[in-house]
């Protein structure tokens, strides 16, 4: 817990498996059990996928119309998208993480 009060709930997902197309589902999924757990306020909800996974979910996402995927982050709400690498953690936005992969 923050000294804000706030709860950090992060979903983190990896496309580094055979089950890989299930994890862009998963994360909705995982993401909207969040939502109906009790003794959540407060709750600052964030999804953490590697670097190299970037393209990969983006892709899939775009799959969804833009508008649905970006309402989707706001229902939730999705505060941020952590991306880990070897030389620390970033920050993506929701939207930025649907738009990152470019055809």
């Amino acid at each position: 817990m923050h000294e804000n009060r706030d709860h950090p709930v992060i979903e983190a997902k990896s496309d580094d498996s055979k089950d890989k197309y299930n994890t862009v589902h998963k994360i909705f999924g995982e993401l909207l059990k969040e939502t109906g757990r009790t003794h959540r306020s407060n709750c600052r909800y964030a999804i953490l996928i590697s670097e190299s996974s970037v393209e990969f979910y983006s892709r899939a996402f775009q799959a969804i119309d833009r508008q649905m995927f970006i309402g989707f982050g706001g229902l939730i709400p999705i505060d941020t998208v952590f991306i880990s690498s070897s030389t620390g953690v970033k920050q993506l936005t929701w939207q930025s993480l649907y738009d990152a992969y470019m055809p």
